[in-house]
């Protein structure tokens, strides 16, 4: 397991090219070796990523997988930190279905079904629009 590291220092000109998407694998990139601490040893920074279609197919199944685990990890840490329900439904490009539940997946569904009050729901392009207002 590895463990999740913050740097210390931002990189001072993050990658903002529209034209450069971020998969993961940097072993090909000059400043892949990130920031130096005050020790001197060197973490990767946090990089702004374009949010669009991974192209390449090897490069979007590492993503899908990585994403996947870490949206699990935050719906189980806000399960728990919360006391609330939580079910995730996820079909990957190749139609395999994944899922992670707080609760009885069949009883969650149940309750999601029967409920009849007003309540949030959110679409692809309603999140893009919060998270571009959120940036600024």
């Amino acid at each position: 397991m590895t463990s999740i590291q913050t740097p210390i220092d931002p990189p001072s000109t993050p990658d903002l090219d529209p034209s450069h998407t971020d998969t993961g694998d940097h072993s090909d990139d000059p400043d892949a070796s990130g920031t130096t601490t005050p020790k001197g040893t060197k973490r990767l920074g946090k990089r702004k990523i374009v949010i669009k279609k991974i192209e390449d197919e090897r490069n979007r199944q590492v993503t899908f997988s990585k994403r996947k685990l870490g949206l699990f990890k935050k719906a189980y840490e806000l399960s728990v930190l919360c006391s609330c329900d939580i079910g995730l439904i996820i079909f990957s490009p190749n139609h395999k279905l994944f899922q992670y539940t707080s609760t009885d997946m069949d009883k969650l569904l149940l309750k999601y079904t029967e409920y009849a009050e007003p309540h949030e729901s959110k679409g692809n392009e309603e999140m893009a629009g919060i998270v571009r207002r959120h940036k600024k």
